[in-house]
């Protein structure tokens, strides 16, 4: 259920992994432009966090996922959609640091996180998105499971409820407007 020794490191990461939390709560509040600043201090300070835990996979992926946000950022600046060669490199990326830092078969887990939000990121449809951004949070849960991360995993079940009613919405609302049209 835990680590076998609750180390100083252990501590640490917990404490950063629960600033994160704290950012990305705060970030649903905001808008896109923002959420993306929110994300990218969020996913840096994951970053330190999966240091602590010596997740080499969750450290670089986590930098790199912050530099994504950045990339995306600027692209939702100049109102410019996500060009796919943006998408592509952001993922092979994220391959390279998985094959890299590759230490067992979860860090499989945190690549499905990496991929399936930087896929969301290109989708104009808001199901596929959100149906994407459940896949990543499930991918996550167990990933920090695997890592006795519990903070993360808190951070996990928070962003699923998030994002499981924010599906329960859509489809509320396209049921809404099909009533409307007969």
């Amino acid at each position: 259920m835990f680590p076998e020794i609750i180390t100083t490191q252990y501590i640490l990461s917990q404490v950063i992994g629960g600033i994160a939390l704290i950012v990305v709560c705060f970030g649903f509040f905001l808008k896109k432009d923002k959420f993306l600043i929110s994300q990218i201090i969020a996913n840096f300070t994951l970053a330190i966090s999966y240091l602590f835990l010596n997740s080499g996979v969750g450290a670089v992926g986590a930098f790199f996922a912050g530099g994504r946000c950045g990339l995306f950022y600027y692209f939702a600046r100049q109102d410019k959609a996500i060009p796919t060669w943006a998408v592509s490199i952001v993922a092979l990326f994220f391959v390279w640091a998985t094959t890299a830092f590759f230490k067992g078969f979860y860090d499989l887990f945190q690549l499905g996180v990496y991929l399936f939000y930087t896929f969301s990121f290109i989708s104009r449809d808001e199901r596929v998105i959100r149906i994407l951004l459940i896949f990543a949070t499930i991918c996550g849960v167990i990933f920090s499971l695997a890592l006795f991360d519990y903070v993360k995993v808190l951070m996990g079940v928070i962003e699923f409820v998030a994002v499981f009613g924010a599906l329960i919405r859509i489809n509320l609302k396209r049921r809404r407007e099909i009533k409307t049209l007969f």
